[in-house]
């Protein structure tokens, strides 16, 4: 019954001894009542919506007409010319590790079932139109609508989805490859319904396998998946690519008849015909573009320009506004990542006195204008991070494992990363941080830290624009007073996104992008698995057989108590292990925007362009 059609032809044609007319008569009835048994599985077990692991209800009732934030009325036309937050493209696959893809290039392709940003736990339907979930979280299965194609008219079917999946379990992003592994097969029912069957039970993979891109079979017969193309892809999303220049800009022309434009999900969405993303090397150039309207919107990232160079003509004039107001979602982890592949940072003790030196205090005061927060928790601002000393459940989860193979203080005490002065580094810090080389086996010999066997220490930083260097130049000081050899290195764009696949780097400041509730992502960061994948956020390459079962656990957690239980645990085991320097934790987002545009006023709007329109618009097309 679950297969559906594909097999339900198959059940009827068993040959019976019996007089032709009663076969007929058999077949028919026995039909008739498959088609009620599979219909009374499609009303009960279809669903318009799948929430992460099951535990979240969907905001949005199964009618429901257009999300919250946007305008089903809003018009079409008009452009948006919008200042990318990258620095160049090289490929128009966003699906590999090899080159660096243009921003926007999500606008190309539709996945399965898509995620709202004021429901961000729950995916709704998208290119499928219902979902079937097994009660024993043993399968999954997706229907897809019948109207749904790609660019050039051809439909979108379940031989696609089949080919996607097998695509990205081979060749994918980390991202897509480590959750797909979970998947045992990936089946054609029929044309427009798939199959997904679990290796073992899971409530996580339904919404991963969701949130999952669908590629064209036919296309992709032409061109190599795993390698870098600047031949614009066939999609089937609202946008396809019109015009590119490399290290200038990419524009995206809006799909006129597009097959989604009416579903609930995209209603009011995708207003403008044509997207524009700018690049620009240098970031203060981004301001100048403002004040002359080459550019519509820019997400400032940088507290200073924010505050002294946002008071061009153009603002006071009302032409452009200023948007400063609290993220609708959490910060994500920002961090310098300690690389223990290399010998000289294994040790955990290396890795304290590191931590003890870094002074985010100085740097907050005289970069960021004391404008941030310190990042305490790798899930920071979730809901899901470790809250003040360890709890009663949390010392008896910690006690399962060998004490030797977690930090002690992890059962002891709270998590508080090293608090300095804005003046400079606390004496005690100086003083505990070289006990800590000297126990390593670490010394100082002729103004050099050395190692009997590993020699001099030197730290390689790799940083992805020059600005980045200049604001740790500080820390840089107060390593080489510690006779440390340091140095820093900047690469842009593709070759940046290289060395952080392949791990080229001592230490590396990155961001990696916010999530809602702990999932399977936790794989990718911090897993032995992934510590040995190129192009996993594993960034520091932890390998430590607590994390493996605690990630695990939090795969497997069956209610939110459950998960809550084992991140928190996560949590202290990541920070008092000292695998990362935390960094900073914005509260509020800056952004600025021609006033030629409307949208909804709601907490979502200005991290949402593609749901505003422009006012000067008339044409509903």
């Amino acid at each position: 019954v679950e297969e559906r059609q594909g097999s339900c032809e198959r059940y009827c044609l068993f040959e019976i001894p019996w007089k032709r007319s009663s076969v007929i008569v058999f077949k028919m009835h026995f039909k008739i009542w498959l088609l009620f048994v599979v219909l009374g599985v499609s009303a009960q077990g279809h669903q318009h919506y799948v929430s992460h692991r099951n535990f979240f209800a969907p905001k949005y009732p199964r009618d429901f007409t257009h999300l919250s934030y946007a305008n089903p009325l809003a018009p079409k036309g008009g452009d948006i010319d919008i200042a990318a937050r990258k620095t160049s493209f090289d490929t128009l696959n966003p699906y590999i590790l090899k080159g660096e893809a243009p921003e926007g290039i999500h606008l190309v392709h539709a996945t399965l079932m898509a995620v709202p940003l004021d429901d961000p736990n729950v995916a709704y339907p998208y290119l499928a139109e219902s979902i079937y979930i097994c009660p024993k979280n043993t399968h999954v299965i997706f229907k897809l609508r019948k109207n749904a194609t790609f660019h050039n008219g051809e439909g979108i079917t379940s031989k696609d989805v089949v080919y996607t999946f097998e695509l990205l379990k081979k060749h994918g992003l980390p991202q897509f490859s480590l959750p797909l592994a979970g998947v045992a097969s990936a089946t054609r029912i029929d044309r427009h319904t798939v199959k997904f069957v679990f290796k073992k039970p899971s409530t996580l993979l339904p919404f991963i396998l969701a949130k999952m891109p669908v590629l064209s079979k036919d296309f992709y017969r032409s061109y190599a998946f795993h390698e870098t193309t600047l031949v614009p892809p066939l999609g089937s999303g609202p946008y396809r690519i019109d015009t590119f220049k490399r290290g200038e800009r990419i524009t995206y022309r809006r799909i006129r008849k597009w097959w989604g434009r009416d579903l609930p999900l995209m209603r009011g969405h995708y207003n403008f015909d044509r997207v524009r993303y700018h690049y620009f090397k240098d970031k203060a150039l981004v301001v100048e573009a403002l004040a002359r309207g080459l550019v519509d919107y820019n997400w400032e990232w940088k507290i200073a320009r924010w505050k002294n160079d946002y008071d061009f003509p153009a603002i006071k004039q009302g032409k452009v506004i200023k948007g400063d107001v609290k993220k609708p979602y959490p910060h994500g982890l920002n961090a310098l990542f300690l690389n223990t592949r290399k010998p000289h940072l294994k040790d955990r003790r290396v890795r304290k006195a590191l931590n003890l030196l870094f002074n985010f205090e100085w740097l907050n005061h005289k970069v960021m204008l004391d404008h941030y927060a310190r990042n305490k928790s790798i899930f920071m601002d979730t809901g899901f991070g470790a809250q003040g000393k360890p709890s009663e459940e949390e010392v008896a989860l910690l006690s399962t494992y060998k004490s030797c193979s977690y930090p002690p203080e992890a059962r002891l005490l709270p998590w508080e990363p090293p608090k300095n002065s804005p003046l400079g580094v606390l004496r005690i810090h100086f003083e505990e941080a070289l006990k800590l080389f000297q126990s390593a086996g670490w010394h100082i010999k002729d103004g050099v830290m050395t190692h009997d066997q590993l020699g001099p220490f030197r730290l390689q930083f790799l940083f992805s624009a020059p600005n980045y260097e200049k604001q740790y130049r500080e820390y840089f000081t107060t390593l080489k007073r510690f006779g440390i050899e340091v140095e820093s290195q900047t690469a842009d764009g593709a070759r940046f996104m290289h060395r952080l696949h392949e791990f080229d780097y001592d230490v590396v400041l990155h961001f990696v992008p916010p999530f809602f509730v702990p999932g399977q992502e936790q794989v990718n960061m911090w897993s032995s698995k992934a510590a040995r994948t190129k192009g996993s956020f594993n960034l520091s390459g932890v390998r430590s057989s607590v994390v493996d079962d605690l990630v695990q656990h939090i795969n497997q957690a069956s209610s939110l108590k459950q998960l809550k239980l084992y991140a928190s645990v996560l949590d202290r085991v990541i920070n008092w292990s000292y695998y990362i320097i935390p960094m900073w934790a914005p509260t509020n987002m800056h952004v600025a925007y021609s006033s030629k545009f409307a949208f909804v006023p709601a907490p979502q709007s200005l991290a949402a362009p593609h749901v505003w329109w422009s006012k000067s618009s008339i044409v509903f097309g």
